[in-house]
């Protein structure tokens, strides 16, 4: 079987940041992608700040450690093949949408049929007593 090559990976090309306002340059190099979540965390932050967890410990940590943790996490790892953000908007949607669905149709709600048949119970020495 022949393999098709895909090219999209080269025009996806991922902006690095090196320096910041070329006076401080950063002790590693940092991706856009990483640098949006680090933001988002840290506004994030900002506003858990009273919070019950977040209201204990010491700003260093929820204002820098808790960013770069979910700018580490959402920008490495994939759970299933997927980005975390693709996979909670899954885990979310599944959660949102209806199931109630026969072979891709919608079932309606079914009326509930009652038996009102009269069962008779003997005892068992009525039974073993009558004679036959």
């Amino acid at each position: 079987m022949q393999t098709i090559k895909n090219w999209s990976k080269i025009w996806k090309i991922e902006r690095v940041f090196y320096k910041v306002s070329n006076e401080i340059s950063l002790p590693r190099p940092v991706t856009q992608t990483f640098l949006t979540w680090f933001v988002i965390g840290f506004v994030l932050s900002l506003k858990m700040k009273g919070i019950f967890p977040f209201m204990f410990s010491s700003a260093l940590v929820n204002h820098l450690g808790v960013p770069f943790g979910i700018a580490f996490l959402l920008n490495k790892r994939t759970f299933q093949g997927k980005k975390p953000y693709n996979f909670l908007l899954s885990i979310v949607l599944f959660w949102v949408r209806p199931k109630r669905t026969r072979r891709g149709g919608w079932v309606g709600k079914s009326k509930e049929h009652t038996l009102e048949q009269t069962v008779l119970i003997r005892e068992r020495s009525e039974l073993l007593n009558e004679p036959s």
